[in-house]
């Protein structure tokens, strides 16, 4: 059953990616423009607004000198926050695209800190290339890289197709799935 769309965006500017993600599910939209470093890959910072039914919520981070700070507005109520930022940390909302930029190949594993910002959490994650397998959705029959992220709350797959630039393809949390309808 089909509960809503998310539609990615990039654009490359001044040193940096900013990945655009629009979220419509059923009683909820979501946005979040997120700024990533072109040349390593680590967070910028990032603006995020929530909205559900009587949910407002918007989330400011900004990434200095290893650390994250954090603003946010919660139904009218400013909160803040700031986080130790660890060596190879990727922000939860980069997670898909960056993974775009993983070293493809059948074994291949490795362990990330996954900076949730939102809710001020830090999550080990292991990211692990499993065999290549074909995958039909609605955008077409694509080969691609199952990729398996492990933490301690559960196991989610993303499905990259094999050929640069690695397309997400489709996206499994356990709970709900994204398919590419198109490219």
């Amino acid at each position: 059953t089909e509960i809503g769309t998310s539609q990615f965006s990039f654009a490359l500017q001044d040193g940096a990616w900013t990945v655009t993600q629009a979220d419509q599910f059923t009683g909820l939209t979501q946005t979040a423009e997120m700024k990533i470093s072109a040349d390593t890959l680590e967070p910028l910072g990032e603006q995020k607004t929530i909205q559900a039914t009587n949910t407002n919520i918007t989330v400011t981070t900004t990434y200095q000198d290893g650390k994250v700070g954090i603003k946010a507005n919660v139904n009218g109520k400013q909160q803040s926050a700031a986080m130790d930022v660890p060596p190879k940390a990727i922000d939860n909302d980069q997670l898909l695209m960056t993974l775009r930029a993983l070293p493809f190949a059948e074994g291949y594993k490795a362990t990330y800190p996954i900076l949730v910002t939102q809710n001020a959490l830090k999550v080990d994650m292991t990211v692990t290339v499993q065999k290549q397998e074909q995958v039909q959705v609605p955008a077409g029959t694509f080969n691609t890289w199952p990729v398996r992220m492990t933490t301690s709350q559960g196991t989610q797959t993303a499905w990259y197709q094999v050929d640069a630039p690695h397309n997400l393809v489709q996206y499994d949390n356990g709970t709900n799935r994204m398919v590419l309808t198109q490219g």
